[in-house]
């Protein structure tokens, strides 16, 4: 399966949480917090094309451009899955993740998740989860992470397979 990853600046490792206003980029292949779960992706058959990047407060300055140019990224790449995160608890990061991941249900062949902590999304966790797939992630540092790779990995397929998602993994 070719997937992408939607990561914001920190994830990406080209800022901090102020640097949000890194504008949209494309890397080939897995990028910045990848290394973290290449391992689990790559067992899984998961084959991550590219990595699109994206400050939070650049994506909504221009919102319905940026959803439109990410949308045209993944025709072009043949992403058959666009994973937003680990977003872990990081709200302006999920808030756009989740903005993304409807955009792109709609518009494009792709299947979407998003994976994030109902730490400080509880809301945006609420109002969304009957609309997209929304993986549940631990806080960063948090017990469990490396598990969290691994069944994301698993939820990933499943998607992809249009099988059940077990549902201790979603929200």
């Amino acid at each position: 399966m070719r997937a992408v990853l939607f990561l914001d600046q920190v994830q990406a490792g080209l800022g901090t949480k102020h640097d949000s206003m890194i504008s949209l980029q494309v890397e080939k292949g897995g990028y910045g917090t990848y290394n973290m779960f290449e391992k689990e992706f790559k067992e899984a058959g998961i084959q991550v094309a590219a990595t699109i990047i994206c400050g939070p407060d650049f994506y909504f300055n221009d919102e319905a451009v940026n959803q439109e140019k990410i949308a045209k990224l993944l025709a072009k790449i043949q992403a058959e899955v666009l994973i937003c995160g680990p977003c872990y608890d990081f709200h302006e990061y999920s808030a756009m993740s989740v903005s993304l991941a409807k955009y792109c249900k709609e518009h494009t062949d792709c299947r979407v998740i998003v994976a994030l902590n109902d730490k400080s999304n509880e809301e945006l966790i609420q109002e969304n989860k009957e609309k997209i797939t929304l993986y549940k992630m631990p806080k960063k540092g948090d017990v469990g992470l490396k598990d969290s790779f691994r069944n994301l990995a698993k939820t990933v397929q499943s998607l992809y397979q249009n099988e059940e998602i077990e549902s201790n993994l979603i929200y």
